[in-house]
């Protein structure tokens, strides 16, 4: 297998595997619409954003940073 092929190949893998990535993006994104369809509690992402924070700060306290 010469130079040209072996890039081929490992392009074709990473075109691959992004593929599988948007495709688990795909997948989590309507879980969450069918969800809110269903009538199921959300938050709007400034809140999740407020929360992470949080969540953050906590565990750097709990590191003693």
């Amino acid at each position: 297998m010469d130079e040209s092929q072996k890039r081929f190949m490992v392009m074709g893998t990473e075109v691959l595997e992004k593929k599988a990535q948007l495709l688990r993006l795909r997948t989590s994104v309507l879980q969450v619409e069918r969800e809110r369809i269903a009538g199921e509690q959300t938050i709007s992402v400034a809140e999740a954003r407020r929360k992470s924070r949080e969540r953050v700060k906590l565990d750097y306290k709990d590191l003693n940073c």
